[in-house]
């Protein structure tokens, strides 16, 4: 399932490299398969992509836990 999740949302940034949310999951797939580092790359993106309040809060505690 983690490598299907790495390719969807490889493809979903890829095109909408804009978008917190995509970045967010594409992380959280990262972060399952052990790629920390383009893991923590992806969630600083998803951070700089200006993301809703909510969802700056579960990226920035994901940020915390892992980092």
């Amino acid at each position: 399932m983690t490598d299907a999740a790495q390719r969807v949302f490889s493809d979903l940034v890829s095109r909408e490299s804009g978008n917190p949310l995509f970045r967010y999951h594409h992380a959280l797939a990262l972060l399952q398969s052990g790629a920390r580092s383009k893991a923590r790359q992806e969630l600083v993106a998803a951070l700089n992509a200006n993301p809703a309040p909510e969802h700056r809060v579960r990226i920035r505690r994901v940020l915390e836990r892992e980092f």
